[in-house]
């Protein structure tokens, strides 16, 4: 069967790239109305222009052609409050290229279809019920979770890890045709911003599938109920804040709970640890002591690596007996990529 030109890969190509329209035609020396009208299906396009297009966001031809559509964008994501579009729109796209890639390795590895277990009716009462209740059902020792990304992997639940070109943004999830969640997350993050983040894109997924939260609510807000209390139970956690939380216990706490001081301190008051006046006058000292957004080196917590779409790459290899540049071809991905993230 020929291969059929796919105008929805070109605006992944250029998006993740963060690429404007108007720059890749001046690239191309194209005019924009006629990118545009590309870009919509509206009008094809010639192989010479798209081998330009090809070289200048080093994507290969065969990605152009690939099947496949756009998930469309949602706002939500881990992030600052205030995040310009031009900074969540590659973001985005390399979520959906990661989908597609993922959505290929299932096929190829012929993995089933993803499922979410069943919760009882209490769990799905609050984020926070839900949160104890996955604790229970995954039966997670009850105190800090060692290896958060290895839990969720172990799952069946896909993380990848790369620079999102920007630190105003930490976290996005997305899932494939089969239903697997993928969490995108900022490999520039600190480790213990990073497991927040990803318990927090946890929480959404589970929010949105088991319909727990109103259109009119902030579902960002009920996720970050659940990422605490999925990281730090109540009962497990309550008993060493209750000793008098001070700047010199939050440091003391961060590398056993690897969650960041700021959290803790969050999750004090949340559990009405704290007055007003409290978390006030400790937010004050973060602020004088400049640990807000840098908290202290000597207490970081180690990033975690990703394992298992690496190692369905491996296995892909392995069980269609295909080279890494073969596999690379086939997944419509540039060599130096491939190597870069997948070896």
């Amino acid at each position: 069967m020929e291969a059929v030109f796919n105008h929805q890969m070109l605006i992944l190509a250029r998006e993740s790239r963060g690429i404007s329209q108007g720059q890749l035609a001046d690239a191309i020396n194209m005019s924009a109305a006629n990118l545009c009208k590309i870009e919509r299906a509206d009008i094809g396009i010639a192989p010479d222009k798209l081998a330009l297009i090809a070289a200048h966001t080093n994507y290969p031809l065969a990605f152009f052609y690939r099947p496949g559509s756009i998930v469309p964008e949602n706002n939500i994501y881990r992030r600052r409050v205030v995040v310009a579009q031009k900074l969540l729109t590659p973001v985005h796209a390399q979520a959906n290229i990661v989908r597609l890639q993922v959505q290929q390795l299932e096929q190829l590895l012929q993995l089933p279809s993803w499922q979410w277990p069943t919760p009882s009716s209490k769990a799905l009462s609050s984020a926070t019920a839900l949160a104890g209740w996955l604790r229970s059902y995954w039966q997670v020792p009850q105190g800090p979770i060692g290896h958060l990304v290895q839990l969720l992997e172990s799952k069946g639940i896909a993380i990848a890890a790369y620079h999102f070109g920007t630190p105003r943004i930490d976290s996005r999830s997305i899932t494939t045709q089969l239903g697997r969640p993928i969490i995108t997350i900022n490999s520039s993050l600190p480790g213990c911003r990073q497991r927040f983040s990803i318990a927090y894109e946890l929480g959404l997924l589970l929010l949105q599938h088991y319909g727990m939260v109103s259109p009119t609510e902030d579902i960002g807000h009920h996720a970050n109920l659940f990422a605490a209390a999925l990281l730090l139970p109540e009962a497990d956690i309550k008993p060493a804040l209750t000793k008098g939380v001070n700047i010199a216990l939050l440091a003391q706490l961060k590398p056993v709970w690897k969650t960041s001081m700021i959290a803790l301190l969050y999750r004090a008051d949340d559990l009405g640890i704290l007055t007003h006046n409290q978390k006030r006058y400790l937010v004050q000292q973060f602020n004088v002591l400049n640990i807000r957004r840098t908290e202290p080196p000597e207490v970081a917590v180690p990033f975690e690596q990703p394992t298992l779409i690496k190692q369905w790459h491996a296995d892909c290899k392995a069980r269609h007996q295909l080279s890494t540049m073969a596999l690379a071809h086939l997944l419509c991905i540039d060599l130096t990529e491939y190597l870069e993230y997948y070896t």
